[in-house]
């Protein structure tokens, strides 16, 4: 488990890619803190695997976290999962 102070939080959607310039300004903010960029193993795999140098580097000095979901009330979230399958698709446009 990490114990570390937030310095600042940096949040970009699940699966949106990061670009070049995202990444320099991350390294950029965390080096002006003196701070260390944190990242979950998702994202880091998917930094470590880029062509841009700056992604790499992001990769190389954030440390990485591992998330784990647990889900309290199974039954609640399957029926929800349910609902929204049984919904009528709305349209696009």
């Amino acid at each position: 488990m990490l114990f570390r102070s937030v310095v600042e939080l940096v949040g970009f959607p699940d699966h949106a890619p990061l670009s070049s310039a995202e990444a320099e300004d991350l390294l950029a903010r965390a080096a002006a803190a003196g701070a260390t960029p944190i990242t979950t193993a998702k994202d880091a795999a998917r930094l470590r695997g880029a062509e841009e140098p700056a992604l790499r580097r992001l990769a190389e000095v954030a440390e990485v976290v591992e998330v784990d979901l647990e889900i309290d009330h199974p039954a609640a979230l399957l029926d929800l999962v349910e609902r929204a399958l049984a919904a009528p698709r709305r349209r696009a446009g």
